[in-house]
């Protein structure tokens, strides 16, 4: 059996603040060189070398909580707006 919790925010979804999502673009452009930055292909790679906590957010949904058992059937316990991650 595999449980896997979705949107894990509590029992109000909290968008990321816009004051959260510039300090995440300063960042990543303060790691980026010119050569990151040339082409679509460049940034791509340049993004894929970021971890996750850098280029994306946690949370800022409600709980959806998926169980999976040994067959991998699906049983969703609680269905709140994590239920859009799954």
């Amino acid at each position: 059996m595999k449980v896997k919790f979705w949107g894990v925010r509590g029992s109000i979804p909290s968008p990321v603040s816009g004051s959260i999502i510039k300090s995440k673009i300063e960042k990543i452009l303060t790691l980026a060189t010119p050569s990151d930055i040339l082409n679509p292909e460049s940034i791509e790679k340049f993004l894929k070398t970021l971890n996750f906590s850098t280029i994306s957010t946690y949370g800022g949904n409600t709980t959806c909580l998926e169980v999976r058992d040994s067959d991998n059937n699906i049983i969703i316990i609680d269905a709140g707006t994590g239920l859009r991650e799954l």
